[in-house]
């Protein structure tokens, strides 16, 4: 039977390492200040310790934050850890005794805060050494974007012993640390040697690089630590490097699915019975090649497929393309069309078409651009370009100087459309137009009717933009939009002038083909090569961003390498 005595004191015990329960005292001025440690064990640069516990009293009361996230102890130390607190106490208790003669370095970041505000410790770092020597050398850098040249916060900066076998894909590293919000990271306390260094966007936490869904860079060459070394900056990128895996082949409805484990960006099928088979891929991701029954075998057809990917890898297999009888329908044939603002200086119609499926006919009888009941104009083979697999197409038009000569109608709500006629008799703007079964594809579908408007701009509606390029290498020039699309691309060209850039902000990336192969190689960690250089255009501001305006000209601007 408990008394009242023996109930307070359980009740007592049970809060003493409460952590949870704390609440922080209501009123007051808030607490803007940070909780300041004051007495640690081991301590700050302590030598030959060889506790199995780490303790820090701060002074005043404090909480954890997600601390199996927030701290970082490096070298990683094996087995597990327990953190308990109570008021200004922090405990880390280890399952497993410390290596000997090693140096330590436990990084807390934001893991302890105050009670009252949640104010983080500030750099509250503790090093100390199970040995009679505290190593001292450091490593510092940024980690950036390299396709977007912007800084990554968050990032696993990881250091293996250029001596051992251990493989960043498959093992953790012995040191690691993260990038701050500027894509700075710093390494303290580390020993003398030689060091192999890689950084990831570790999204499940297991100091691993996860190519297929991870960002990840590296440095080729092994860092020789024996000073201190700065600027370690590593650009990442996302690069698939697993290699190629046939999924599986088989019908699927009334096409004939070959599917990888990863993005394909070319592949070639070859087969001893027929000249070719029609192919496309399936979606946009590039996984999957869907073969279509355009051929009368009734045995299945062997055919040899070779699959490309990002990284100059190729894959070869045999596969048995085979149709049975099905009651499924084919997937609904579809078709969009994207049309670019005409500029009415040039006069030049530019447009794409793309279909979800291969395109085997064209019927040009009911394809035309109208400009005004005057002037409607056919289209016909010569002005379509397809592409490889034949589900895109690239239109283009010169349309006649004379027909922008009209008087503008300036009761219209477009002042920039000069093909309106003088009068309001004409009220049908221009369109492209494209009748209903106009295109056939490869399963004998026909495409719905295509009508799209024609927009005209004036040149003063446009930005012009002059670049030089000083180099002697081969390169890929892009203009980047503000949300990072390219808007144009060029190889090799020296004297550039874009004159229809809409009004805004841009970026130049450029790509350099530092084996002159003819393209930009993005690297391979497999065989620890890095990515050929790419480099971004920085104005006199020291700013990558340019801001380009209607009707004006900048430039030349020279972009040297």
């Amino acid at each position: 039977m408990l008394n009242k005595q023996h109930i307070f004191i359980i009740l007592l015990l049970t809060t003493a390492w409460g952590c949870a329960n704390q609440k922080p005292p209501t009123g007051g001025e808030k607490d803007e200040e940070p909780p300041v440690l004051e007495s640690s064990s081991p301590e700050q640069a302590q030598l030959n310790y060889d506790g199995k516990s780490i303790e820090l009293n701060f002074n005043e009361a404090i909480k954890l934050n997600n601390p199996k996230e927030q701290i970082i102890i490096t070298p990683r130390i094996k087995g597990e850890y327990e953190i308990k607190y109570k008021k200004e106490s922090v405990v880390i208790e280890l399952e497993q005794p410390l290596e000997d003669s090693t140096t330590y370095t436990f990084n807390f970041r934001e893991a302890i805060q105050d009670l009252n505000e949640g104010n983080p410790a500030e750099n509250l770092k503790l090093a100390f050494s199970t040995g009679s020597y505290l190593d001292s050398l450091k490593i510092t850098g940024v980690i950036t974007d390299l396709l977007n040249n912007t800084v990554v916060k968050g990032a696993t900066v990881s250091l293996y012993p250029a001596a051992d076998t251990l493989n960043p894909l498959e093992h953790p590293p012995i040191y690691f640390t993260q990038s701050n919000e500027s894509g700075f990271y710093q390494f303290d306390n580390l020993k003398a040697g030689e060091y192999y260094i890689t950084a990831v966007m570790d999204q499940n936490k297991n100091l691993i690089i996860d190519s297929k869904t991870e960002s990840y860079g590296f440095e080729s060459d092994t860092l020789s630590l024996y000073n201190n070394i700065d600027s370690v900056d590593i650009p990442i990128q996302h690069l698939d490097i697993r290699p190629i895996e046939l999924k599986g082949a088989r019908q699927s409805a009334t096409t004939f699915d070959i599917k990888y484990n990863k993005y394909i960006t070319d592949y070639q099928i070859v087969t001893n019975e027929i000249d070719s088979i029609i192919t496309n891929y399936e979606s946009p991701e590039q996984l999957t090649i869907q073969a279509f029954n355009t051929f009368n075998i009734e045995d299945s057809l062997m055919a040899t497929v070779t699959v490309f990917d990002s990284i100059a890898n190729s894959q070869t297999d045999t596969v048995f393309i085979k149709f049975e009888p099905t009651k499924r329908s084919p997937e609904e044939f579809k078709s969009k069309i994207s049309i670019e603002p005409i500029v009415v200086e040039k006069g030049l119609v530019h447009a794409t078409l793309e279909f979800n499926k291969p395109i085997s006919k064209i019927n040009y009888d009911s394809a035309f651009l109208y400009i005004d009941s005057l002037h409607v104009l056919p289209l016909d083979s010569s002005h379509l370009q397809p592409n490889n697999l034949k589900d895109r197409y690239t239109l283009s038009y010169l349309l006649d100087q004379s027909l922008f000569e009209t008087k503008t109608d300036t009761s219209t709500q477009n002042p920039s459309d000069t093909t309106q006629q003088s009068t309001k008799q004409n009220k049908v703007k221009p369109y492209i137009y494209f009748s209903s079964a106009s295109f056939i594809s490869a399963e004998s579908d026909s495409s719905k009717q295509l009508k799209s408007e024609l927009t005209f701009k004036q040149q003063a509606d446009f930005a012009t933009w002059f670049l030089t390029v000083e180099t002697n290498q081969q390169f890929i020039l892009q203009v980047l939009n503000n949300s990072g699309d390219v808007v144009k691309e060029l190889k090799n060209q020296k004297e550039i002038k874009l004159s229809t850039l809409n009004p805004g902000t841009y970026r130049v990336r450029v790509l350099i083909d530092e084996n002159g192969n003819g393209q930009w190689d993005p690297g391979n960690l497999h065989k620890n090569i890095e990515p050929e250089p790419l480099i971004f255009y920085i104005n006199s501001d020291g700013q990558d961003v340019t801001t380009l305006r209607a009707n004006w000209e900048v430039g030349p601007n020279i972009i040297k390498f």
